[in-house]
């Protein structure tokens, strides 16, 4: 047999690599074995006309059996990795839809625990208002079942303080309604009227205390950014501020917020003399649910804000704390995308 006709059948060792990539191990064996067996029975047959001796055929048949051998653990070898990719595959999809759906429970819980905050400051807020209208409506009142003569200008008097009341009230909920709005939007607003609003809404708490908040209004400048959003992480830091500072009955109490202009972005810090971080909480305040207030906290306001600033800002917010204070600063792009 020359070589040229040797090498005219080499095509027969393609054969078992066809099989292994496009059938299933069933009809891989049976076709394998039928041309094993037509290649011994070729010689023998008496149609057509071989020119391979018995032994050239034996030794072709070894070989195509041997290669479809190699080729089909190969090929089984391949089968088990890409089964365990799937596997990991479908594992770190199932692993992210539980993170996902944990993050969102951690964003609702978050908001209602803001919220609670919100409806107490809401009923600190209001209390006084609310006082000074019924005040003027009994004494009013008061005045006519005793039979005195009132005045016009006392009523007008009287009426102007109870509108300028209700107005005052109206502009509460027009404040508190839009921080709870659940539509995110890109909105412009000069950054001391920002703040300002934060502030705003802390200072009912303040008013049985003795706590000074000192807004060092050194920067103006307009940014296009989420309002609500950023306010909820002021108002979770300087929350958390108050609460350190009345815990720990600190003699001068306040919190100093700065801004600073860094180019594109603007720097704020919200500092506090409550008496520093512990240097072994330090590393976990960011972590859900971790409170040092006990059953008073639920571990899930800088949790928010941190997940809030990398997700909506790219930042992070940073801490440091001494002995005597604790400082947290952090960037906000002047426009968002």
């Amino acid at each position: 047999m020359s070589k040229p006709e040797e090498l005219k059948h080499i095509w027969i060792f393609t054969y078992p690599i066809i099989l292994l990539y496009f059938g299933s191990d069933r009809y891989v064996f049976f076709w394998v074995a039928a041309m094993v067996f037509f290649l011994l029975i070729a010689p023998l047959q008496p149609f057509v006309h071989v020119s391979y001796s018995l032994f050239q055929v034996t030794y072709i048949s070894f070989v195509l059996i041997l290669v479809s051998i190699i080729i089909y653990f190969y090929q089984k070898r391949m089968n088990e990795a890409a089964s365990l990719i799937i596997e990991q595959k479908n594992m770190l999809k199932k692993q992210l839809d539980e993170l996902t759906k944990k993050d969102k429970i951690l964003s609702v819980q978050s908001k209602q625990a803001v919220m609670g905050e919100m409806i107490s400051m809401i009923a600190h807020q209001w209390r006084q208002p609310l006082s000074t209208v019924t005040l003027n409506i009994s004494n009013l009142q008061i005045k006519r079942l005793l039979g005195k003569e009132i005045r016009e200008k006392e009523y007008e008097t009287a009426f102007e303080e109870i509108n300028n009341t209700i107005a005052y009230l109206s502009a509460t909920i027009d404040d508190f309604q839009t921080y709870f709005h659940p539509k995110k939007e890109i909105n412009s607003i000069e950054i001391n009227e920002l703040i300002q609003k934060a502030i705003n809404f802390t200072k009912p708490r303040l008013k049985e205390t003795y706590i000074k908040i000192l807004y060092m209004q050194k920067n103006s400048a307009v940014i296009n950014t989420y309002t609500n959003e950023l306010i909820q992480v002021l108002l979770n830091i300087l929350n958390n501020a108050v609460d350190e500072l009345i815990a720990r009955e600190i003699k001068d109490p306040k919190i100093i917020i700065r801004v600073q202009n860094r180019g594109d972005a603007l720097q704020l810090e919200i500092e506090d003399n409550a008496g520093g971080i512990k240097k072994e909480h330090i590393d976990s305040i960011f972590e859900p649910y971790f409170s040092t207030k006990g059953k008073n906290g639920t571990g899930l306001g800088l949790y928010m804000s941190q997940m809030i600033m990398q997700k909506q800002f790219h930042t992070t917010i940073e801490v440091e704390s001494e002995k005597n204070s604790t400082v947290f600063h952090f960037t906000v792009p002047k426009k968002l995308a």
